[in-house]
């Protein structure tokens, strides 16, 4: 008889799963409730994560909501699926996903061999993208009533979001790590409204629809930004507006702060432009939170006229002068037509006792070196 030729199908990889060891040590948790595997056409929404991880595996057609903190986020082999997550306390793993969209807050954020997939994120650090292709990536738009304080709970500034700092393990052929061809950056003007919503799921049907914009009554939790790629405009510069840049010193209240601006922002909202940041007239770009030294707030505050100013800073930053902690840095936008917006801004922002260092050219340069090259351990 003759040998066949035919070769067996290839394996699937199979990934290690590193569930929290608590589940053999309490009896009142189930695996089962903290995973979703072989699935399809399903809708999970779950209130109360017990502060476990969640994995998803080869599912098809389901939305999944986690509408509390997740220890850590793993999906492997989904498609046309929906993953909306709060403040994931660790990382997330995305791998070998095609048609699905997240919605994820994560420390850390990573995803591998996936396509057509689209992101909206919150990460503290760079998110990471490898042998993947048609991704985009937007700003984490979701919020629910308790979402500021799981935020707060899981050690995340919602000030300290890097989406747009996407580090490419594997760019396409003439570009870089940091500007690969294998993802864009969403537009997030136009994502937000609702034809963005129903859009971006258009695989859903009205009920997961209405689930999952449940989830997201309210306005914003995370402010929303426009992103690393919006200082430099749409089209090489022409269309990125004027560069303000703010300073709001350790003794500021950032909650209040935020709620402030926050209540500003969806106020100036363009109810359903579908053209982005510009017709909002004025946009967050970017922020940070963090300690600032002596030399960077030299910086931050030339002149002799600002010397006392530049020595308040780094006195607080190092805690000499009683007030101590760290220091948030804003970088806006106003676009054109959009004066109102920025005397409003302007006002806002100065009244909860910060301080605007830069304005046109030397707001461009401040904020190339804060978000740039600065480091948050500095």
């Amino acid at each position: 008889m003759g040998q066949c030729d035919s070769k067996p199908a290839p394996k699937k990889k199979q990934f290690k799963k590193a569930f929290d060891p608590t589940f053999g040590k309490d009896p009142s948790l189930n695996m089962a409730d903290y995973m979703l595997s072989n699935a399809k056409n399903e809708t999970v929404v779950r209130e109360d994560m017990k502060g476990q991880q969640f994995v998803l595996e080869e599912c098809d057609s389901c939305l999944v909501a986690l509408q509390d903190t997740v220890a850590a986020l793993t999906c492997d082999y989904l498609t046309n699926c929906v993953v909306v997550t709060g403040p994931v306390s660790s990382s997330a793993f995305i791998r070998n996903c095609t048609n699905c969209t997240f919605v994820v807050a994560a420390a850390q954020f990573r995803t591998r061999e996936c396509k057509n997939c689209r992101f909206f994120l919150y990460t503290s650090t760079e998110p990471i993208i490898e042998t993947s292709e048609k991704i985009g990536i937007g700003c984490y738009d979701l919020t629910y009533f308790n979402l500021p304080s799981q935020f707060e709970g899981a050690g995340l500034s919602v000030w300290n979001n890097k989406w747009s700092e996407v580090y490419d393990f594997t760019p396409s052929a003439g570009t870089t790590n940091k500007n690969s061809g294998n993802w864009k950056a969403l537009d997030m003007g136009a994502e937000s409204s609702e034809t963005g919503l129903r859009s971006r799921h258009a695989w859903l049907t009205d009920e997961q629809l209405e689930t999952l914009r449940g989830l997201a009554g309210g306005g914003e939790a995370v402010p929303l930004s426009m992103g690393k790629a919006a200082a430099a405009g749409a089209n090489g510069g022409k269309e990125a507006g004027e560069c303000l840049l703010f300073v709001a010193t350790p003794g500021v209240d950032f909650g209040e702060l935020l709620g402030k601006y926050l209540g500003w922002s969806a106020g100036r909202k363009s109810p359903d432009s579908g053209k982005g940041w510009a017709l909002r007239e004025a946009a967050l770009v970017r922020s940070r939170v963090l300690r600032v030294s002596a030399a960077q707030a030299a910086l931050l505050f030339k002149g002799e006229a600002e010397k006392k100013r530049r020595a308040e800073l780094a006195g607080m930053a190092s805690g000499k002068t009683g007030v101590g902690g760290d220091t948030l840095i804003v970088e806006m936008r106003v676009g054109e037509g959009g004066g109102a917006a920025r005397g409003e801004l302007v006002a806002l922002l100065g009244a909860a006792g910060g301080v605007w260092v830069g304005e046109g050219e030397a707001g461009e340069e401040a904020a190339r070196q804060v978000f740039e090259y600065w480091k948050e351990e500095q």
